[in-house]
């Protein structure tokens, strides 16, 4: 099937697909026949991807697709809980136990530092907000050492996630007007309502093949939540 088919070209080629793929429907005895399919259902969507996790989907045409660490991570309980339950005792147990195991093991290679796992199938990354400019002030909370330091301007991005915190790969960048803005929590409106669309932007960004985007080279100093001293100055400022 080539790419300008018809739908009625596509729809039979789908059944087509269907009827060799599909398992037939077979009438059974109790839940344990269904059960017992599933977990080898699920095996095979390991299989199909050298053992690493469990495939994203298949799809009928395309056949499965890339390892997905949310499915996979859906996965690896339910195999546990079928080898110490149903299947305990069973080759067929015995074979779900190891196979979360590996997927365990595989999921640890693809978590980022921060702790995050990639979205999707790990290809284009995990995409995160910080409401700041990272040239300036990275860390957090969002806003606070801005208005604290009396800033006129702040920026807000949504980057691809590094190793490193807030100095991920820029996708989309926006400067922030703060002369309006009179109290911390204006600042953090200001910073969360401009950057809704962001998002959007960014994904298009990543799509894009063309896209170049911006690694930051200059970061900013790292900055933390207020300690009881930095608290007492910002409560200061409540009542000039």
């Amino acid at each position: 099937m080539t790419a300008g088919s018809s739908v009625p070209e596509r729809i039979r080629a789908i059944a087509d697909a269907a009827r060799t793929h599909a398992p037939l429907a077979v009438e059974t005895d109790g839940d344990e026949p269904h059960l017992t399919a599933a977990v080898r259902w699920l095996l095979r969507s390991n299989d199909t991807v050298d053992g690493r996790g469990s495939a994203a989907t298949y799809n009928l045409l395309l056949g499965w697709e890339p390892p997905y660490p949310e499915t996979t991570g859906y996965i690896i309980p339910s195999l546990y809980a079928y080898a110490d339950g149903v299947g305990s005792g069973s080759d067929l147990g015995k074979t779900a136990h190891e196979r979360a195991s590996v997927m365990a093991d595989w999921l640890e290679t693809v978590q980022l530092p921060c702790g995050a796992f990639p979205g999707g199938t790990g290809e284009d990354g995990v995409l995160s907000y910080h409401h700041g400019d990272p040239r300036e002030y990275r860390g957090g909370p969002a806003g606070f050492w801005e208005y604290m330091h009396g800033a006129d301007t702040a920026g807000t991005i949504v980057q691809t996630l590094t190793d490193e915190l807030d100095a991920g790969i820029v996708q989309s960048y926006r400067d922030v007007d703060l002369s309006g803005c009179e109290t911390w929590g204006d600042i953090r409106r200001e910073l969360y309502t401009g950057s809704v669309e962001q998002l959007a932007e960014a994904v298009e960004r990543v799509r894009d093949e063309a896209n170049e985007p911006t690694v930051i080279e200059d970061l900013g100093p790292m900055y933390h939540p207020p300690d009881a001293r930095e608290l007492l100055a910002y409560g200061r400022t409540r009542f000039r």
